[in-house]
């Protein structure tokens, strides 16, 4: 837009510029994002735009859009734009350094849900490379009888996690940085979830733009085959576990038949896959003996 004369400037106005330059660099959403953008600018929500096209933008206002869409049109995320992504029906904050939580992981979160009812009593939960804590912290918002540990390597992860929980005011999860399960107790819980890092060397390089220049590449680098996280979960989760305990893992597109094979040669049983939105199976289910404790329905 010309920063000349934004006070004619009407919501219809901006949306069609937005949408334009953006369908012009590519941006696979252009409206939804021009939306997105010109809500957060003129603090509103998408439906307001709706219903007052013709109402004029400011000049603080337009100033903000621009600044904006400079960054969208640089392909950063709107996530980090905005600061915030919605997943499971509520608003997590997100910032760089953090993975953006995608609709497909909302499967892991229904997983987690349907394994919890199998057991008795209060039901503990470890969220491994928790992230924006959006899959652990949707768990304990559905399921108060539940206990939640969030743990991730990254200290960014960890703040924004703790950031999560106090917005949404769960109070039945705690946070904990940790290399894995290097520093989480042994023998503690009925249930773990992750969604680890699984792209492969390979693959790296055909991510979309914006991913591979703003999402963090220790948050999606899975090793030459994208398997190096999967193995070391598998090998070591059953040490944590009360009794029979349930590994949940969100996979890649291709990566169904590698996970089952590594399953199945750790000793886990009853191994079923979920798909995602588009059909693909995104996450893995699987039981194994355990350690000691905790009690099955």
């Amino acid at each position: 837009m010309d920063d000349t004369d934004n006070s004619m400037v009407t919501v219809r106005d901006a949306l069609e510029y937005a949408s334009g330059a953006l369908r012009e660099e590519g941006i696979d959403t252009p409206m939804l994002d021009a939306r997105l953008l010109l809500a957060r600018a003129m603090g509103r929500d998408m439906l307001w735009l709706v219903t007052h096209e013709n109402t004029c933008l400011t000049d603080t206002e337009a100033a903000r859009f621009n600044r904006s869409m400079t960054e969208r049109l640089a392909h950063r995320p709107v996530a980090y734009i905005t600061g915030v992504k919605e997943f499971y029906g509520r608003s997590f904050r997100v910032t760089e350094g953090v993975l953006i939580p995608r609709p497909d992981t909302e499967t892991a979160v229904e997983a987690v849900l349907e394994y919890a009812d199998r057991y008795a009593g209060q039901v503990r939960i470890l969220d491994l490379c928790c992230g924006s804590g959006a899959i652990g912290l949707s768990v304990a918002a559905s399921l108060p009888r539940c206990y939640v540990t969030l743990s991730d390597i990254s200290r960014t992860a960890i703040d924004v996690t703790v950031q999560n929980a106090s917005l949404l005011g769960t109070d039945n999860c705690e946070i904990i940085q940790s290399d894995l399960f290097e520093d989480l107790p042994p023998m503690s819980y009925d249930i773990i979830v992750s969604n680890p890092p699984y792209v492969s060397g390979d693959e790296m390089g055909t991510l979309s733009a914006e991913i591979q220049l703003w999402e963090p590449r220790e948050a999606l680098y899975g090793g030459v085959d994208g398997l190096s996280f999967y193995r070391q979960i598998i090998s070591e989760a059953p040490g944590m576990f009360r009794n029979r305990g349930t590994l949940i893992m969100e996979i890649g597109f291709d990566q169904a038949r590698d996970v089952e094979k590594l399953l199945k040669d750790a000793g886990y049983e009853d191994i079923s896959f979920k798909n995602d939105l588009a059909g693909i199976p995104r996450v893995v289910c699987a039981g194994h003996s355990g350690a000691s404790r905790g009690e099955l329905l």
